[in-house]
């Protein structure tokens, strides 16, 4: 399995979320984020760019902050954080119900639950699905 850097040769990624953005964020939502997820704002606080075939926007937590302090109750909810989006009609979120976050896609409009698909059993799981695979809404593999 790659890591992390061969997942983002072809990503534009932003400098480095501080560890107090990252635990401002977290009170806030008064939810923590997965390790992983962590592990990657450290990295680079979002970007855009391909990983894999595969398109991706991911927001930086400050970004997050800003749509979840926003009052658009469809980009946060207790049971969905999204995080970015396919740079089309798709978005990611991860689905906060259970303890073990997995990563989510769904369209754009509406965030209906019946419609979203989990696309990574955790984050690192869904890049590297990235990767591997370029997801598409009718790929239900």
């Amino acid at each position: 399995m790659p890591d992390l850097s061969e997942y983002l040769v072809r990503f534009n990624t932003l400098p480095p979320a501080t560890e107090e953005l990252i635990a401002e964020f977290e009170r806030r939502i008064e939810l923590k984020l997965p390790v992983d997820y962590v592990d990657f704002l450290k990295l680079t606080n979002g970007g855009d760019g391909f990983i894999g075939n595969s398109y991706l926007a991911l927001w930086g937590v400050d970004e997050l902050t800003r749509f979840e302090l926003g009052g658009d109750t469809s980009l946060w909810s207790s049971e969905l954080l999204v995080i970015g989006s396919d740079g089309g009609n798709e978005t990611y979120a991860f689905d906060t119900r259970a303890s073990k976050w997995s990563v989510v896609q769904m369209p754009w409009a509406g965030f209906d639950w019946k419609d979203a698909r989990v696309v990574g059993d955790c984050f690192d799981g869904f890049l590297r699905r990235l990767y591997e695979t370029e997801l598409h809404r009718n790929d239900r593999n």
